[in-house]
């Protein structure tokens, strides 16, 4: 074992570098050798297929995470959300759909599985199903014990952010008030916080826009423009807004401004 520790130091080493080529340079060819006793380290196995991950190669991804669940099956569903992780950074949603469902097979109070399952659903605009596992996952935070909520408040708040957004989507929009509410609350307790300050305001302000009211929505955008005045989205919506307003000339402002910004081609 004497070998696998100094290979999983320098692995680690690498890691906390963002050297991620190194490390599959020297140790990405170990499932080319089954019988090495390397190849039944899932510690060691769960770096090198990170790294995979981080180079954009799939098919190493798998075939190092699932080793890991077999040699490790009480931990397999950390390992298969791991694999659904890499298909949702690659916005591959229905991919990782699918291993976030396996991974909740044998782990079906898995709190971060759940969000992320929600939140590949309302990127599929599946907003009930979102919904649901949405609910569940807040749920399942507000169950658990002490120790746990603590070490899940991040992920608490994120799920109770996209919540308040999918509820507003199917037009709850008291519910999603009030989910919202939460999220900031619980936001202010964590440390750093999960959300930035501009996307809550930008949220309060769709929300008020759903409602009807625009020169409140209005009044937030532009408190979120203030904090980020890069953001193509926030221009965007305040463009919506002058525009409901019958403020054309500034609408039009707005608009040329979000497009003119890094992803404001959806404007």
């Amino acid at each position: 074992m004497g070998d696998i520790d100094r290979m999983l130091a320098d692995v680690r080493a690498l890691a906390s570098r963002g050297d991620h080529h190194a490390i599959v340079a020297r140790y990405g060819h170990i499932d080319d050798m089954p019988d090495e006793e390397t190849w039944n380290s899932p510690e060691l196995l769960y770096e090198i297929g990170r790294a995979f991950g981080m180079l954009g190669n799939e098919d190493k991804v798998e075939r190092y995470l699932l080793r890991c669940a077999d040699l490790a099956p009480r931990r397999a569903a950390v390992f298969h959300c791991a694999i659904g992780w890499y298909f949702q950074r690659k916005k591959k949603w229905t991919k990782a759909l699918r291993w976030y469902d396996r991974a909740l097979q044998s782990f079906p109070t898995y709190h971060l599985c759940l969000f992320r399952r929600g939140y590949c659903l309302e990127k599929l605009h599946r907003p009930r199903e979102a919904v649901d596992a949405l609910v569940r996952a807040r749920d399942v935070w507000m169950q658990a014990g002490e120790e746990q909520r603590l070490r899940g408040r991040g992920v608490q708040v994120q799920v109770l952010f996209h919540l308040s957004r999918v509820l507003r989507d199917l037009a709850d929009f008291d519910a999603a008030a009030e989910t919202l509410d939460g999220c900031r609350l619980l936001d202010a307790e964590t440390d750093p916080p999960a959300i930035r300050p501009e996307h809550l305001l930008a949220c309060r302000a769709e929300l008020l826009l759903r409602r009807g009211d625009s020169r409140g929505a209005r009044a937030l955008f532009e408190e979120a423009r203030e904090l980020d005045p890069t953001s193509s989205y926030v221009w965007e919506r305040l463009g919506r807004v002058h525009e409901l307003l019958g403020d054309h000339t500034e609408a039009e402002a707005a608009y040329q401004q979000a497009v003119a910004l890094p992803r404001g081609a959806f404007a």
